[in-house]
């Protein structure tokens, strides 16, 4: 009993975080009737289809790699039928959600004081988009948490120079590429700053960690090309950036306004097989980058400042289910709140990555490398639009965490004056 107490009483911050985001949720849930909605997203039944192929069939998805589906599909795997993972992929991403949160908290409290930690958890919980998406069938949460467990173990390795850290956090890098195939670039850069690291350690156990990320990039990658015939991640990228900035880029050259729904060049893309889909969308790519320059830059602006200005659609999609009275204001509340909240964490979490580049010397390496995934993210976010805040959520943690260390900065030059 006295064991029990002495962790109770040590995870008291983190009980609190759960149980606060807990009530939160249940609180959203009544004012917006999340739970009773039945609209799904196009992207959220592709993720239902890869995790059917991976569990079921045993194949892979042309889109979507092995990672997320193997998470969505877990309920297959003990017999679960019919659209059971979309009530599962809740508590996944309720888990995940939660669990940022208390990475938050521990990642800031080695920097900041304890109280002040806890808040800044609680802020994140109560960004309205982050919570709300957590009832669609999607990655975001489950790859921020990804990225935040990748941050804390590059933090301990900082601290300590322990091996097995910086193994374990390259690993979760590694393996979100299989979540969110966009995050490779970041991975691969990573990878190349730590391989002198990882090559002095070759022969450690801690570096298996590694070497079995790298195996199920591989069999992605293998399976990829036996099934489909390219050795990719996933044929999305060159489908994203060929339908919304590059078509973008065109809308403005002939002077057209630019339409998600109704795209003939997505119609014309799609009647061709995916290993064909890949050579077009690149070739295209290339055409608008060196002929079509000024208004792929244009069209990529105007995809970043999309992202970053609006709210979340899983807001303003939700129908007043239940008929209750106070709905309409509810949501039109949150919504304008989410819009706010992605306007606020996306400045200033730009703010102070770019302060943090700028004063890399003097930053610690913590803090540099959240600000790299951070910019790295908002960079990303140009070759699509029209998704609400979906893009930016991500960033809203590594904001909140490089304004714990500004914080601790203030502080010091505080005390040292």
């Amino acid at each position: 009993m006295k064991h029990l107490i002495n962790f109770l009483y040590n995870s008291r911050f983190h009980l609190l975080i759960i149980a606060f985001g807990i009530a939160w949720m249940g609180i959203l849930n009544g004012m917006l009737q999340l739970s009773d909605q039945t609209f799904i997203y196009p992207d959220s039944f592709s993720y239902f289809d890869a995790a059917t192929d991976l569990s079921v069939k045993l194949r892979g998805h042309c889109y979507r790699p092995i990672g997320m589906a193997f998470i969505s599909g877990l309920p297959y795997v003990f017999g679960a039928e019919g659209t059971a993972i979309f009530g599962w992929s809740f508590y996944v991403n309720v888990a995940c959600w939660l669990s940022s949160a208390v990475v938050i908290f521990t990642m800031l409290k080695q920097q900041i004081a304890t109280n002040l930690a806890f808040l800044s958890a609680l802020v994140f919980l109560l960004c309205v988009g982050p919570a709300t998406i957590c009832f669609h069938l999607l990655t975001e949460n489950c790859y921020t948490f990804l990225m935040l467990l990748f941050l804390f173990f590059w933090d301990r390795y900082q601290n300590s120079k322990r091996y097995l850290f910086l193994s374990i956090g390259l690993s979760v890098l590694l393996f979100s590429m299989l979540v969110k195939p966009g995050s490779k670039f970041l991975a691969v850069l990573v990878l190349v700053y730590a391989i002198k690291i990882i090559y002095q350690h070759r022969k450690s156990k801690s570096t298996w960690i590694i070497y079995g990320a790298m195996a199920l990039i591989a069999v992605q990658l293998g399976g990829m090309k036996a099934q489909f015939g390219n050795a990719t991640l996933s044929y999305i990228d060159g489908i994203t950036y060929h339908n919304y900035l590059c078509t973008k880029a065109v809308c403005y050259q002939e002077g057209v306004p630019y339409h998600q729904i109704n795209n003939e060049r997505a119609a014309y893309l799609h009647q061709f097989s995916l290993p064909e889909r890949k050579v077009i969308a690149a070739a295209d790519f290339k055409q608008q980058l060196t002929h079509n320059t000024l208004n792929l830059f244009k069209a990529y602006c105007s995809n970043v400042w999309d992202n970053t200005i609006s709210g979340s659609p899983y807001i303003q999609d939700c129908e007043n289910r239940n008929q209750t009275t106070y709905f309409e204001g509810s949501k039109s509340f949150l919504f304008s709140v989410s819009k706010w909240q992605n306007r606020f964490f996306t400045s200033i979490g730009l703010i102070f990555a770019l302060y943090t580049i700028v004063r890399y010397k003097h930053a610690r390496k913590t803090a540099v490398m959240t600000s790299v995934v951070l910019l790295y993210t908002v960079v990303l976010s140009g070759v699509s639009c029209s998704q609400g805040d979906r893009f930016h959520l991500v960033i809203y943690p590594f904001a909140i965490l490089l304004l714990g260390q500004w914080i601790l900065l203030w502080r010091k030059k505080k005390a040292f004056n």
